[in-house]
């Protein structure tokens, strides 16, 4: 797959508050910079809609219900928003029920975000489609994931998170890549709400130093190989830290104090400065290579930037 392929990705982590809508919002702002990008939000309790300011629409507008049930007033385009910002949007809805009754009578009822959005859409009005899923393994999660060849995961410290990475590991990315053709491809694991040092053992430090080390079940696979540079930490710049070789420590991750982070619009609108714009920033680039493009020389480069001695 190559930069120009298009592509469908679900931000997914079975746990709620751990970060899906703001990495949703914000890497689709930064991937819309150079690209056509549609967001969509299958989330019930409809939180990034009513963040963008779709609150009417969540209550009450056309949903995804009237064009399964070939309402002739309604089309894909009517459930499809302009914003102010660098993508269009589709909001949730409060009537949930409504849409899974309805594609309770297609023949697969978890493949109705795929006919009826992502196949006609992607690749012909977008380049890009994003989905914000609940979390929970909801009638619209399936959906999302058949529709999506793709998957980023935010991660946050703590119980819920590691929960929430175990159960997204299991249910959704090992199981379908069992069952689902072409299976899904895991692009990166974000973690974020990170406000701690790691210097010393906190909760932050827990999460990062496992997802830096840590073999993925049984498979030769590594966490890390999905961490995104910047939130990698090379075993030999843990070993720096623990040893006192350094005179500052790395900041990884998505910071919890991220200037205008925790605002309803996408930082780069409300901050344009701060350097957290920059992990949205890969993140988009990740999503058009379809893969992290691994700084090669990140081991020296902290070493360096950290006051400390490359071997």
């Amino acid at each position: 797959m190559t930069e120009t392929d298009p592509k469908a990705v679900m931000i997914n982590v079975l746990k709620g508050g751990l970060g899906k809508s703001t990495t949703a919002k914000n890497t689709a702002n930064e991937l819309g910079k150079d690209s056509r990008v549609l967001l969509i939000d299958v989330d019930d309790n409809g939180h990034l809609s009513k963040h963008l300011g779709f609150k009417e629409e969540f209550n009450n507008a056309q949903t995804l219900a009237d064009l399964i049930n070939d309402n002739p007033d309604v089309g894909l385009q009517d459930l499809i928003y302009p914003t102010k910002y660098n993508f269009d949007f589709m909001p949730s809805t409060d009537k949930t029920d409504q849409v899974e009754a309805a594609a309770s009578g297609e023949i697969n009822i978890n493949a109705v975000l795929k006919k009826y959005v992502t196949d006609p859409l992607l690749g012909s009005a977008y380049d890009y489609i994003l989905f914000d899923t609940p979390a929970n393994r909801s009638v619209m999660t399936r959906n999302a994931a058949v529709a999506s060849d793709h998957l980023i995961m935010p991660l946050s410290s703590g119980e819920e998170g590691k929960d929430g990475l175990e159960a997204t590991m299991q249910r959704i990315y090992i199981e379908l890549n069992k069952v689902l053709p072409g299976g899904i491809n895991l692009l990166a694991i974000v973690p974020n709400k990170i406000n701690n040092r790691i210097d010393i053992q906190t909760k932050d430090r827990e999460l990062l130093e496992d997802l830096n080390t840590r073999q993925i079940g049984n498979t030769s696979e590594y966490m890390h190989q999905y961490l995104p540079n910047f939130a990698r930490i090379p075993q030999e710049v843990w070993k720096a830290i623990d040893d006192g070789n350094l005179q500052s420590y790395p900041k990884p991750g998505i910071r919890k104090d991220a200037p205008a982070l925790d605002n309803p619009q996408p930082i780069h609108e409300v901050a344009p400065e701060s350097p957290t714009i920059e992990c949205f920033q890969e993140l988009a680039q990740i999503i058009k290579q379809g893969e992290i493009q691994r700084d090669q020389d990140i081991t020296e480069r902290l070493l360096r930037e950290h006051g400390g001695v490359p071997a």
